[in-house]
């Protein structure tokens, strides 16, 4: 490609614009979805739905992190910033209440 001092300046108007406009977009803060929910939430929801699906099992070729086409260390670190644990065995909680 022969460089061109109009088409160069084309693209750094091109990028500049873009730049502007990024920088303008960043400060629209979107808290949450039209329901209500953050987006925190929502991802929180899906993953739970997802362990819920695979019995918790977290890694596996059907595990929820393949599910979920994440790395299982990835889907690991968004349970704990989420606060995503393992629930207790329902055979424990029932031994518990007798």
């Amino acid at each position: 490609m022969l460089w061109c001092p109009d088409r160069l300046g084309h693209v750094l108007s091109f990028d500049d614009r873009f730049i502007a406009d990024r920088r303008r977009s960043s400060k629209k803060v979107i808290s949450s979805s039209p329901h209500g929910e953050t987006l925190e939430a929502i991802e929180r929801n899906h993953i739970l739905r997802v362990l819920h699906e695979t019995n918790w099992v977290i890694s596996g070729a059907t595990g929820a992190a393949a599910t979920l086409g994440l790395p299982r260390t990835t889907l690991i670190n968004k349970m704990r910033k989420l606060g995503i644990a393992r629930p207790s065995s329902l055979l424990n909680d029932e031994q518990l209440t007798i």
